[in-house]
């Protein structure tokens, strides 16, 4: 085959008398690699032409009746790695998955999920948390074991409760002590020193 040099302007209207002659049907591989290497082409020669789909990116939106794992946070103020964990414990039942592998959540999850949330706020524990939403999902049984739960827990609070006012007068009389002089004298460092902590109360 005899080798044909052409210049920068030359190509482009060989290229598009060649397109101009083509049949109907595409072009073959050879044909269109001849034209490519002659136009100087800077692509590399495609060996599988015809051309299919060639985004190498994934598409990552989900559809309005699905919310992604950092949505989902987002809505409830919860960590991606706090969201695993739940799932992991049996707290927050396991999504289903996209077709790209993502994780896919719905209503019930970003429900549940606001319930374990606002308890935790309040200070329950992750046990109480499974006792409460077990009792949630029994809609007809009485609530008296819901408020056994919130009783004890109440409970718990007010014991924190005592043990912080009595840590506030402990604090109130070391700085009560303190005369405000040098360290060597500072009466809160004396009562914070291992001496301090042996004698007796």
């Amino acid at each position: 085959m005899t080798s044909i040099s052409l210049t920068p302007g030359s190509r482009f209207i060989a290229f598009s008398i060649f397109v101009a002659q083509a049949p109907q049907s595409m072009p073959s591989i050879r044909s269109f690699n001849a034209v490519a290497a002659a136009m100087g082409s800077p692509r590399q020669v495609r060996h599988d032409y015809p051309y299919g789909p060639c985004s190498n990116y994934r598409v990552k939106a989900m559809t309005s009746d699905f919310l992604a794992i950092g949505e989902l946070g987002r809505r409830t103020d919860t960590k991606v790695e706090t969201i695993r964990y739940y799932e992991r414990i049996g707290l927050l039942a396991a999504p289903g998955r996209t077709a790209g592998n993502y994780r896919a959540y719905g209503a019930e999850h970003l429900n549940r999920l606001s319930f374990i949330r606002r308890s935790r706020d309040l200070g329950f524990s992750l046990d109480q948390v499974r006792a409460l939403l077990d009792l949630a999902d029994q809609r007809d049984r009485s609530c008296d074991a819901v408020d056994a739960i919130a009783k004890q827990h109440r409970a718990e609070v007010d014991r924190k409760i005592a043990d912080l006012r009595a840590l506030r007068r402990e604090l109130d009389s070391m700085i009560d002590q303190c005369r405000c002089g040098t360290v060597a004298d500072c009466r809160i460092i004396e009562a914070l020193s291992p001496q301090a902590q042996r004698r007796p109360r």
